[in-house]
């Protein structure tokens, strides 16, 4: 009895073999990139609350070093609040020092601007808004000066941070 055998000898894929795996590496690199995108756009997110965290620790920092040596504050008067602090240290040769809030900058003012212009306190990077500055005093207690300011990122108004800094004058 004679048993005929047929054997394939061409070695290959067959089209839906080479589909599936088209479809396969499509569905890998679209997931690859995917993530790409994600990893991006976190990162951005992360650099700009860096950018606000950064300004904010600048404008805190000149505001804290004026008010570790102030003396006396004269805008705003006590138990008040503005937009505007003006104060006189005790050995100063900058006085009056003047912070306001003009155009979305933090502006510091020197001398009565005699050493020159206001300085930007912050970058183009960011817009300052809502600079309020309060001042108060309870019967027996150094006088405190509270001061707060919003940072936003200049083209990003959802990465926006509210900052706060609050002293007590030495007496």
């Amino acid at each position: 009895m004679v048993i005929l055998t047929f054997t394939n000898s061409e070695a290959g894929l067959t089209l839906i073999e080479t589909l599936i795996y088209i479809a396969f590496f499509a569905f890998l690199i679209g997931s690859l990139l995917g993530i790409t995108f994600q990893t991006i756009a976190a990162t951005d997110q992360v650099n700009k609350k860096i950018v606000l965290l950064q300004e904010s620790n600048f404008i805190l920092g000149k505001l804290d070093w004026a008010l570790i040596g102030a003396q006396t504050i004269t805008v705003p008067v006590l138990n008040s609040s503005g937009s505007e602090l003006k104060l006189n240290q005790y050995a100063g040769p900058n006085n009056p020092i003047d912070f306001t809030l003009s155009g979305g900058y933090i502006n510091l003012s020197l001398a009565g601007s005699a050493v020159g212009p206001a300085a930007q306190l912050n970058s183009q990077n960011v817009i300052v808004s809502n600079f309020v500055v309060i001042t108060s005093q309870v019967v027996g207690q150094p006088e405190e000066v509270q001061t707060s300011f919003t940072l936003t990122y200049y083209n990003d108004p959802t990465n926006s941070q509210t900052f706060q800094l609050a002293k007590y004058l030495k007496q």
